[in-house]
């Protein structure tokens, strides 16, 4: 499907059509942009996304990639976010990942004066309750890096270590877990999947560039995935929401090979009342969907201690089902031997490593303080807090460093204990355009 290299040809020559399983060829109309072809329909690509999922935004892409219309196509991809993508590049504005989530102004207006409350109350209250909850999503989204959740996926990480093969996130979200993975395996190697073609748009063009493919694709049908083609899966804080889940247990079984694993994280616990939680199983039914195959559930608060003291994860033996229960909150992973699974060693030396664009994180505020003092803040908007109850127990109140540290450079801040404050989570690396 015409792909850019070598490790990219690995990751988009694993992809089948799940209906009649024949690997879709491509006829390129532009960078990006093409239809592929199998034994039983067309699928489009634009902005590099490749759609299989049928419906209006199928047919409606065809019908641009058919013409040629190139920034129709673009503005269908990205859907509800095109109006202000249209709106920054007529003012020649250079697009970035906040402006393009959108609510930005509206968000840090809601939660500075805690409007919240009050906008949920007023009528017409869905007109309200929308306004609320859009700044409540810009919110979380922004700050998605420093989320217990996603920190509790990162000691799991390791597991791609020496393992060659595509990668898989999916739903990939916006891209913040495809980012991070993108730092320990080659991005060609990624394969990001999404319902929204909005979020697989913005994993390319923001967080991973250089992506091996992006799919939007829905997670109730049979993935559109090569049989034993995938070294890892990855699948965060989604997998209760989706519908069939025996069978997209089987599918996650079938694209791994036999060396693989999958890891599906942020997993609701339906012995415990929580928000958001779709359709959530016990501990012994999220086992028996994997029944046949080496398994292991891992309470969420055990990996977030593995990640804050950067020690290695154990999956040698399994968690009793009586210490389960008691979790809110629990992430799986699954191999076809027991081989596959065992010690995992930490990865957070690595991705600090990799850093590049380390920035002081949004939930933070710099000042100077007495004696030759820096001192950082944490403002933590109430909203977060209500969701992610462990936040203010990661991220420190206040810290305080000699301003001789600090320094700008090219307009923007450098710090001389820079490891010790990614450590921390006051800066947070990102990627150039977030």
């Amino acid at each position: 499907m015409t792909p850019a290299s070598e490790a990219q040809t690995g990751a988009t020559s694993i992809l089948r059509c799940p209906d009649c399983r024949e690997h879709p060829r491509q006829l390129p109309l532009g960078p990006g942009a093409g239809i592929a072809r199998c034994a039983c329909r067309e699928y489009p690509m634009a902005e590099g996304v490749l759609v299989t999922e049928p419906g209006a935004l199928h047919e409606r892409l065809l019908e641009a990639l058919r013409v040629g219309d190139m920034r129709r196509a673009k503005r269908l991809l990205i859907g509800s976010h095109a109006r202000k993508a249209v709106l920054l590049e007529a003012m020649g504005v250079r697009q970035t990942f906040e402006r393009f989530v959108r609510h930005r102004a509206l968000s840090e207006l809601v939660h500075r004066f805690n409007l919240a409350p009050a906008l949920n109350k007023l009528p017409p209250r869905a007109l309200f309750g929308r306004v609320a909850a859009a700044a409540q999503w810009n919110t979380y989204i922004r700050h998605r890096f420093v989320q217990p959740q996603m920190m509790s996926i990162l000691p799991l990480l390791g597991l791609v270590r020496g393992r060659e093969g595509p990668v898989m996130d999916a739903p990939c979200g916006m891209g913040h877990l495809a980012f991070l993975l993108g730092k320990l395996v080659p991005p060609e190697r990624l394969v990001c999947m999404d319902l929204s073609g909005a979020f697989v748009y913005s994993t390319r063009r923001f967080f991973v560039p250089r992506l091996g493919a992006g799919v939007v694709h829905n997670m109730n049908r049979p993935l559109p995935l090569a049989d034993a083609s995938l070294a890892a899966a990855f699948c965060l804080d989604a997998f209760h929401y989706v519908e069939n889940r025996p069978q997209l247990a089987r599918e996650f079984m079938r694209v791994v090979r036999d060396d693989g694993v999958v890891v599906i994280a942020h997993l609701h616990n339906r012995l415990h009342r929580t928000d958001y939680a779709g359709y959530p199983l016990s501990p012994s039914e999220y086992l028996q969907l994997f029944d046949g195959h080496a398994v292991r559930l891992v309470p969420e608060e055990a990996l977030l201690e593995a990640y804050v003291t950067n020690r290695p994860v154990d999956l040698s033996q399994p968690v009793p089902e009586q210490e389960l229960n008691r979790h809110k909150y629990l992430h799986l992973v699954a191999a076809k031997s027991e081989a596959a699974l065992g010690r995992v060693e930490p990865v957070r030396d690595a991705l600090i490593d990799a850093a590049r664009n380390p920035r002081v994180s949004g939930l933070y505020r710099m000042r100077h303080g007495e004696n030759g003092t820096l001192v950082f803040e944490r403002h933590v908007p109430e909203g977060l807090l209500e969701h992610h109850e462990r936040l203010a127990d990661v991220l420190p109140a206040r810290h305080t460093m000699p301003a001789s540290a600090y320094r700008a450079v090219n307009g923007r801040p450098r710090f001389d204990n820079e490891r010790e404050l990614l450590e921390r989570h006051i800066l947070v690396d990102v990627p150039e355009d977030y």
